[in-house]
């Protein structure tokens, strides 16, 4: 029989909430760090002007890996949009190329900040850029996935 204080212990340790708290407003400030990007950064919505682009932080963040102190390895997933009007024979390349360049951006930089129980440890391309749409008022979308990789300490309940 297990002793009740190990079994406590184990049990918190696989209780533990980790808190997403202001990681979306990081990897903001993060990209419009970026100064090859062709328009500024928006959470969750478009900005007026074209191009335009959105960061939305998307469903699905994972423990890729914990630890017996209660950290753990957090995998944040977010897509980048690029909205813009089709012109020129060589729009859908200008627009992936765009998109390139900041995955480029991101492997080279440095990474977002964090809080102080936090730190950053990669980001990462999830899904190839890919043209997602079109809308009835003539703009086209292009998006990728990317994943922010990053270290917690627990919060405790």
């Amino acid at each position: 029989m297990m002793h009740s204080n190990t079994f406590r212990a184990c049990y918190k340790r696989y209780t533990m909430q980790f808190s997403l708290s202001g990681i979306p407003e990081s990897i903001l400030d993060y990209l419009n760090a970026w100064a090859g990007r062709p328009a500024p950064f928006f959470m969750a919505e478009f900005g007026a002007e074209l191009p335009a682009l959105r960061m939305l932080p998307l469903p699905g963040a994972q423990i890729m890996r914990s630890y017996y102190d209660g950290g753990a390895v957090i995998g944040f997933p977010f897509s980048i949009t690029l909205r813009c009007r089709p012109g020129g024979g060589e729009f859908a390349a200008r627009t992936l190329a765009s998109l390139n360049a900041l995955a480029d951006y991101m492997r080279s930089a440095d990474l977002p900040d964090l809080d102080l129980s936090r730190e950053a440890l990669a980001l990462e391309l999830s899904s190839a850029p890919q043209r997602t749409s079109s809308t009835a008022s003539g703009y086209v979308e292009f998006s990728a996935e990317f994943r922010l990789m990053f270290i917690s300490e627990p919060v405790d309940n």
